[in-house]
């Protein structure tokens, strides 16, 4: 009688030991669910899954007869903030860094040839790299301490169109995905004629 009893309160003792231990994988598996664990990779890495995730949302611009594409998490700064007409920014503040994508329009230099006029916006902007094609022209450089931008420019009609990409240069190897944005950017493609390279070259300091 007695050893039925000790097996009996074993039993009992058993199933109390597996209940309580489905209690504690429930628990667990609520609080990871409800409660995820800090994301604790650097910040670029962050951004960049974001980045690759992100729909790209379209910005139509009828006075200057473009359009641009942006990440769905950038906001669109109001025009009031803007100094001039012609000019767009998307933006992206977080874990203190300012990521800014820019479009804006700028006057060609009369008499200047586009190769010409290439080669002095580069100066001008010390770029350390030139692209150049048949109507546009990409430069890419430094811009301030611990910044570097990414531009192309695209002449139609009697107008430079500039779309532009200022980031922290500690993100330069996350930017993938916005840099290929701003190179592939067209304000018309014709389908007949393929986009042709003239030259890309590194800018010796």
């Amino acid at each position: 009688m007695l050893i039925l009893r000790m097996n009996l309160l074993s039993v009992i003792g058993m199933r109390r030991l597996l209940i309580l231990f489905v209690f504690f994988i429930l628990a667990a598996f609520l609080v990871d669910t409800l409660c995820p664990g800090i994301d604790d990779r650097p910040p670029e890495a962050r951004f960049e899954e974001h980045l690759n995730r992100a729909h790209l949302l379209t910005y139509n611009n009828n006075d200057f007869d473009f359009s641009v594409q942006y990440p769905s998490f950038f906001t669109v700064q109001p025009d009031s903030l803007i100094d001039y007409a012609g000019c767009v920014q998307f933006c992206y503040r977080e874990d203190w860094a300012n990521i800014v994508l820019e479009y804006h329009v700028a006057k060609p230099i009369k008499g200047v040839s586009m190769k010409a006029y290439a080669k002095h916006v580069a100066e001008r902007k010390k770029a350390d790299k030139l692209c150049l094609y048949a109507n546009s022209f990409i430069i890419s450089g430094r811009l301030y301490e611990g910044y570097r931008y990414h531009e192309k420019h695209m002449l139609k009609d009697t107008l430079w169109h500039v779309y532009a990409l200022c980031y922290p240069e500690s993100y330069q190897n996350h930017m993938t995905r916005l840099l290929r944005i701003i190179d592939r950017w067209q304000i018309e493609t014709p389908k007949r004629t393929p986009i042709k390279l003239f030259y890309c070259n590194k800018i010796n300091d």
